[in-house]
């Protein structure tokens, strides 16, 4: 803070920001990790925002699980109190086991909290589910943003970054949509199993692309 400078690449030119996000893209879709990264994670955002949108509605009496909406708003409570422990642990997980397995166990743990209200009505399972995937969720974040803080070239960050948030945030602004569509056709639980099932297969492109050797190659061109 102390530091005087200038610390921001130059623009070159002003360009309306949809350029920029397609410059982004470009970039990412030339580095395959990264790529599929993005893609595994706009696919487990739409899943995450349809599993909220029609949660309500499976939870609160009358529904199934049948909680007053003082109690849907603690059972709400414990994925964001596993979002801040799981900030906490992100670093010491990456120690344990890797940043790969950082990006790993977020598949796992998402998949769990979809599919907990896909095969019971007990609140506990289905809130010790959800804190399960509120643990996981920063450490994707953080392994991601360290990835793409080594790989991207400083003068493209903020428009790499901006393409990053555009898949995953872009998909997950249709995740509702498709909740509710599946909900209202084939029932609440099946569109639960379905988000779980999306999330789950998340792990072939997990195993076949974020791969040790292609971490470290990563971080070592960084």
């Amino acid at each position: 803070m102390f530091l005087r400078g200038t610390f921001l690449p130059s623009r070159l030119l002003k360009r309306h920001i949809m350029i920029e996000v397609l410059d982004g893209l470009r970039f990412l879709r030339g580095q395959r990790m990264l790529w599929v990264i993005g893609l595994m994670a706009a696919v487990i955002n739409a899943c995450w925002s349809g599993y909220v949108a029609i949660l309500v509605l499976y939870a609160v009496a009358p529904g199934p699980v049948g909680l007053t909406p003082f109690s849907y708003g603690i059972l709400l409570m414990g994925e964001g109190a596993g979002g801040v422990v799981g900030a906490l642990l992100a670093i010491p997980v990456q120690r344990w086991l890797g940043r790969r397995w950082a990006i790993g166990l977020n598949i796992l743990g998402n998949a769990a909290m979809f599919a907990a209200p896909a095969l019971t009505t007990n609140a506990w399972l289905i809130g010790g589910a959800a804190l399960l995937g509120g643990l996981v969720g920063p450490m994707w974040t953080i392994a991601a943003a360290s990835l793409l803080g080594r790989v991207v070239p400083t003068v493209l960050q903020g428009r790499v970054n901006a393409a990053y948030r555009f898949l995953g945030e872009g998909l997950a602004a249709i995740g509702p949509l498709l909740g509710g569509l599946l909900a209202q056709v084939f029932g609440l639980r099946a569109a639960f199993a379905v988000c779980a099932l999306l999330t789950l297969l998340m792990i072939v492109p997990f195993f076949y692309v974020i791969t040790e050797e292609a971490m470290r190659q990563a971080h070592a061109g960084g």
